[in-house]
């Protein structure tokens, strides 16, 4: 097994073994690894008919691995990574799981791996017509956030393309200025991986709106299809001081851009308190639970 370098020239046969994969875990999208490969230096493998991928961890430099993608002998593929791992002097650790993935692994190689359900990791799913409809009395306070903003004066939503990219760039360095000066140093932490949305979003396939205030951009997000009936935000961002943004720029882009998918992942919380309450704010109704494989 030879893993190098995430490359845009990889996406052609990384996106045949995910459509194969058909898997709803926001991992798995070949813009999600390689906006990410600078600050994991991302890599990935053709193995055996999947697709393996393994990162390394800010500050520890430990290898952690995607687990294996694909139609192709995923057993074979956990034999070289175990091999793999062996070789850097390390045991294999694996994130990624699915349940499906962990009952496989149990029955491929029992008693192997140690497998932990990883709370932060699980990803959000909705329902494509809760957040566009957001009806019900559940949903009574988005409605209202959503409708101070129409109030407040001129807006209008766009797809995002070519011509209103630069602007909604120049949104997002000014939101993380807005942040920083704030003692909120926190974010500066994904302004690598949104540079990377931003340059290649056209390479990537990635999809996306812009939400405008008075003539000026206020909220835009990216996304993508994640699997066959499933869609993936990966990136939102809203002025904080602009009433209503958030909701406004979630409910347009889904109407806009979703319509044809059931779900729409809106990835994980990271354990980050207020981004929990936020997300449950929307009333997921599931959730991928996401393991954790370490190799004993």
């Amino acid at each position: 097994m030879e893993f190098t370098k995430i490359r845009l020239e990889d996406k052609a046969w990384i996106d045949a073994c995910l459509r194969e994969a058909d898997n709803r875990g926001c991992d798995y999208t070949f813009a999600n690894l390689f906006i990410w490969k600078d600050l994991y230096r991302e890599e990935v493998a053709h193995y055996a008919g999947t697709m393996c991928a393994r990162s390394r961890q800010p500050g520890t430099g430990d290898y952690i691995y995607l687990f294996p993608a694909g139609g192709g002998d995923r057993k074979a593929a956990v034999e070289a990574l175990l091999k793999n791992a062996a070789g850097l002097g390390s045991k294999l650790t694996m994130r990624g799981l699915i349940k499906e993935d962990a009952d496989f692994l149990e029955e491929a190689f029992p008693g192997r791996f140690a497998v932990e359900s990883v709370r932060e990791e699980w990803d959000y799913l909705y329902r494509v017509t809760d957040l566009t409809e957001l009806a019900g009395k559940k949903y009574h306070g988005k409605r209202n956030h959503i409708a101070r903003f129409k109030d407040t004066g001129e807006w209008r939503y766009e797809s995002l393309c070519q011509e209103n990219l630069r602007a909604c760039h120049a949104m997002a360095d000014a939101w993380y200025c807005e942040h920083v000066e704030s003692g909120n140093v926190s974010v500066l932490a994904d302004k690598e991986v949104v540079e990377n949305a931003f340059q290649y979003f056209e390479e990537l396939g990635l999809t996306g709106g812009a939400l405008y205030q008075f003539g000026q951009v206020v909220a835009f997000s990216m996304g993508e299809p994640l699997n066959s009936d499933t869609y993936v935000v990966h990136v939102e961002k809203a002025f904080t001081d602009v009433n209503g943004a958030y909701p406004m720029i979630n409910q347009q882009y889904v109407a806009a851009a979703m319509q044809n998918y059931r779900y729409v992942n809106r990835e994980e919380d990271d354990g980050v308190a207020g981004l929990r309450k936020a997300k449950e704010s929307y009333h997921p109704v599931m959730m991928v639970e996401k393991c954790v494989a370490v190799e004993i």
